[in-house]
């Protein structure tokens, strides 16, 4: 496995993509992408800072799209 794709305690260390977004008057967004190899999904989380407002997307995987790992049964 990958740092990507590798259990983390923190569930948005080892990130694929983590970064800031100024919207301007609509504040700043932080946009994580990561993969969570328990539950075998790809997830885009979007969090607003001004409003705290958080959306989640997650889609279903069995590899790792960085190294190819096949990922662990979890649950399905």
């Amino acid at each position: 496995m990958c740092k990507y794709c590798e259990s983390h305690e923190d569930y948005y260390e080892g990130s694929l993509i983590d970064e800031k977004v100024d919207l301007g008057f609509g504040g700043e967004m932080r946009i994580w992408s990561l993969i969570d190899p328990e539950k075998r999904k790809l997830g885009l989380i979007m969090l607003n800072l001004k409003t705290s407002e958080q959306l989640e997307f997650f889609k279903s995987i069995n590899f790792c799209p960085v190294c190819g790992e096949r990922l662990n049964s979890g649950n399905r």
